[in-house]
């Protein structure tokens, strides 16, 4: 009888502990989505950002007061203030050199070059005309810098004596620029041409002419899925993001967002697209395996770049143009706080269920041969 009685109670406990194992570890894997985390207080009408690896450090540059906002990712506060030239716009990132570079679209329209370890401008390049949004080159040693001048070029200089290379002839307007290095391409997304120009990195020649949706502005590519993708502002309509295939350089799929979508960012270790809705002050996260959108997050008022991605963290910065700040969104991929936060806290209660469930079985079954003994 006895043996019957502890056979009993060890059959339930295992199915007992088996589902709070089960429950734990789904609640795992529906927690890792994306939220927004915080916002941070920068300078007046925030544009663009950029996210710097070495230091993790998200620059901002601040339309109406000239300046950078400098943001620490571990503490999510602003450490420095970098006053640059008039209506600052496009940022990026240089790693040779651990540089960043701003362009001015106001006044005189300079490049400045900001250096990550002292915070100061230590060159600018003027006069840059029209200059829109700069991107890095480190295989040729270049920046090329989105101009709307003569209808519309890409700027090229030399990221290290800051020397002119030239310029290339693109669409009317040319506003987004991002490199695809697997097929060695820069493309340009063309606001008023509504198209997106390939150019080759080596010899500046053109590639592909490739129409998208109306005012295409920021344009990024997700290399291990073969895409890129281009937000359509498309004013005062509904938005959209084009979705380019590498491989035929035709647009494959059309996903509707928000309206007003201004800024794109594609995060490699979740194969999600994040899109800023200027006029909804939302950001849609694109499934980029599916081209569609997984979820619709509230960020403040008027967010434009969102080009800023921690990839220790799993943090995105967007800027509000709006609102003067910057929300810090948490990404799927549980890499919160290096290695903490909702996605692997979440994991923790997992993780212990399923130990508790193999320490009280090993238990149940000690006690259970003893009883099986005493039977005997």
């Amino acid at each position: 009888m006895k043996l019957v009685v502890a056979l009993t109670v060890f059959v339930a406990m295992c199915f007992v502990l088996t589902a709070v194992a089960s429950g734990a570890q789904l609640r795992s894997a529906t927690v890792a989505v994306p939220v927004v985390l915080k916002s941070i207080t920068v300078g007046t009408s925030p544009g663009y950002n950029h996210y710097d690896a070495l230091r993790g450090e998200t620059y901002v540059s601040n339309f109406a007061s000239n300046n950078v906002s400098v943001i620490n990712d571990t503490t999510l506060t602003v450490v420095a203030s970098v006053a640059v030239g008039t209506a600052p716009k496009g940022i990026d990132y240089y790693p040779p050199t651990n540089t960043i570079w701003v362009a001015d679209s106001g006044g005189t329209a300079n490049v400045e070059v900001i250096n990550d370890s002292t915070h100061s401008v230590i060159h600018t390049i003027t006069p840059v005309a029209g200059a829109t949004r700069p991107e890095n080159d480190p295989s040729s040693h270049e920046m090329w810098v989105t101009s709307n001048i003569s209808a519309g070029v890409v700027l090229r200089f030399n990221a290290t004596t800051y020397a002119s290379n030239g310029s290339i002839r693109v669409g009317t307007d040319p506003v987004g620029i991002d490199k695809e290095l697997v097929d060695n391409v820069m493309l340009v997304s063309n606001y008023g041409s509504a198209n997106v120009t390939v150019l080759n990195l080596t010899t500046g020649a053109k590639v592909a002419t490739i129409a998208v949706g109306t005012q295409p502005e920021a344009i990024q590519c997700l290399n291990a899925l073969n895409e890129c993708f281009v937000a359509n502002r498309n004013t005062g309509l509904g938005g959209s993001v084009s979705v380019i295939s590498d491989k035929t350089w035709t647009v494959v799929a059309t996903v509707t967002v928000g309206r007003g979508p201004i800024g794109l960012s594609a995060d490699d270790a979740t194969n999600e697209v994040y899109v800023t809705n200027a006029l909804d002050g939302t950001v849609s996260v694109i499934n980029a395996l599916t081209n569609s959108v997984a979820s619709l997050l509230t960020v403040g008022t008027q967010p434009h770049g969102i080009t800023a991605i921690d990839p220790v963290r799993g943090y995105v910065f967007a800027s509000n143009q709006g609102s003067n700040n910057v929300s810090v969104i948490i990404d799927g991929s549980g890499r919160v706080g290096g290695g903490g936060g909702v996605g692997a806290a979440a994991a923790v209660p997992a993780t212990f269920a399923f130990i508790a469930v193999v320490v009280v079985i090993g238990i149940g079954a000690v006690a259970l041969g003893a009883a099986f003994k005493k039977d005997r």
